[in-house]
């Protein structure tokens, strides 16, 4: 009965260890590491009932009972289906772990591009309010001698719109 319940079990978890790891965001894949952690955890309490399973072979065998044979062909089919999952569990943590790095950079460049996006918004705040507290003159005298000044300002605003925009679009490429 305890080698068809861990029988049972390993048949249940060999979809989970052969399907492929699907993390769209960071949340799932952090949420398939933790799964995967549950299975591991699993999976050493099951190694330690195949243990058991093996000394109960092993006191059958003893006994010298007549169809010994397919105990010990169930048990090391069990051992067998059960080792298996160790290298199917390093595959996945590896397939996992490189979805959570893929996901944190993802998040990172998420978090820049926003930091960009705000600094640029801020600045074209920060230009409308200085442009119109300018005042030009009252005369058109004083208002061509502010050409220079103007055109030297509209420069710099244009350098720092371009620089700025530019590092939010960087981020987002």
């Amino acid at each position: 009965n305890e080698a068809s319940a861990l029988e049972g079990w390993i048949s249940g978890k060999e979809a989970y260890i052969t399907a492929d790891v699907k993390a769209d965001s960071l949340t799932a894949a952090r949420y398939s590491a933790r799964v995967l952690s549950i299975f591991n955890a699993d999976r050493k309490k099951k190694s330690s009932q195949l243990s058991e399973l093996e000394a109960l072979r092993a006191s059958i065998a003893e006994l010298k009972y007549k169809d010994s044979a397919t105990t010990d062909a169930k048990y090391a089919e069990l051992a067998k289906r059960l080792e298996a999952f160790s290298a199917g569990a390093e595959s996945k943590k590896g397939k996992i772990d490189a979805a959570l790095e893929d996901q944190n950079n993802k998040e990172t460049l998420r978090g820049d591009f926003a930091s960009a996006a705000q600094n640029y918004r801020r600045f074209v705040r920060q230009s409308l309010v200085t442009i119109e507290n300018v005042t030009f003159g009252h005369d058109l005298k004083s208002t061509e001698a502010f050409k220079a000044k103007l055109d030297a300002s509209d420069a710099e605003f244009a350098k720092n719109g371009t620089e700025k925009k530019s590092a939010a679009t960087k981020v987002s490429e």
